[in-house]
């Protein structure tokens, strides 16, 4: 998916109140913007979602210019790596709100950027459910043959609302 806009949210996929897509692998958004949120995905009380294997680069949003996740059952990400996605408000890589419970394997942050202050990889809104997280970077090299270098591994800067920004260690 690759050059998308959306005049309002979801620039490369946006899906709403009860989709199931089960598992995802290999698909990759590239270059996608949407004026409000969500410039690679929006989801929105989806039931669940099992992303996996694939990366989302240079998307651009108000908020989670990579995704964005308002409510759901279940998000799973796995082995996937959000690259150089910008937020002019909040959560250059993910911003998630409403009681959405997420989980993340394996997830690379590389150079993704958010006005808001210590929200360039994360955004939780005080009202989000729970974050799952394993191995994940934050730092590292990712080159054009799509091979992630990870220099900075087991951490990730989680920025939540309630609590303030944290970096997670075991993330």
């Amino acid at each position: 998916i690759s050059a998308c806009t959306a005049g309002s949210d979801g620039g490369g996929m946006s899906a709403r109140i009860g989709v199931n897509f089960g598992a995802m692998s290999e698909v990759n958004i590239h270059a996608c913007s949407a004026s409000t949120n969500g410039g690679g995905m929006y989801l929105r009380y989806i039931d669940s979602i099992d992303y996996r294997s694939s990366t989302i680069t240079s998307c651009e949003a108000q908020n989670g210019a990579g995704m964005y996740i308002l409510g759901g059952d279940s998000v799973t990400v796995t082995d996937v790596h959000i690259v150089l996605c910008s937020a002019s408000g909040a959560g250059g890589g993910i911003y998630g709100t409403d009681s959405a419970d997420m989980s993340l394997t394996s997830v690379g942050f590389l150079n993704c950027s958010a006005e808001e202050e210590q929200s360039n990889d994360i955004h939780l809104s005080e009202s989000f459910g729970s974050v799952d997280c394993t191995p994940t970077c934050t730092a590292g090299t990712f080159a054009a043959t799509d091979s992630w270098e990870c220099s900075n591994p087991y951490q990730a800067v989680v920025y939540d609302e309630g609590s303030g920004a944290s970096v997670i260690d075991d993330c």
